[in-house]
């Protein structure tokens, strides 16, 4: 097949724009519809019933804000809004390439207190409470 009879003319500009634009709004509609679910054994991001990230509350070492030393470079973002600064989480892992997960749940303190007791429940052993005065706001 050569390349003037392809369907779509993709020396166009017009066409990157719109395939660009489309893009960026099925990424903007996704990021608004995901969901954080805490299941009996592992915490799961959601986009309606899709898991599209799962993390087995073995592998989870800490829960809490982000760190003064934190770097968006060494880690894994799954923030559902653009305004975040009061609501991020960050889960740190065991293992894994990125050991940081950053989330973004309404209410995070309730949230990270939650996660907590899925945690005990399912594994037996409690995280580490750490006090929120030496975090970054």
């Amino acid at each position: 097949m050569e390349f003037s009879q392809f369907p779509l003319p993709l020396h166009d500009p017009g066409v990157w724009i719109g395939m660009v634009a489309g893009l960026g709004v099925v990424w903007f509609l996704a990021k608004r519809r995901m969901e954080y679910h805490v299941g009996r054994n592992a915490f799961r991001v959601r986009l309606g019933r899709l898991t599209l990230r799962k993390i087995h509350f073995s592998d989870i070492a800490r829960v809490s804000k982000p760190r003064r030393d934190f770097s968006w470079w060494t880690s894994e973002n799954w923030r559902t809004v653009f305004r975040d600064s009061h609501r991020m989480l960050t889960i740190e892992r065991r293992s894994g390439v990125f050991r940081r997960f950053v989330i973004t749940p309404r209410h995070r303190y309730e949230f990270r207190e939650k996660l907590r007791a899925a945690i005990a429940a399912s594994t037996g052993t409690e995280l580490p409470v750490e006090p929120d005065g030496d975090l970054d706001s």
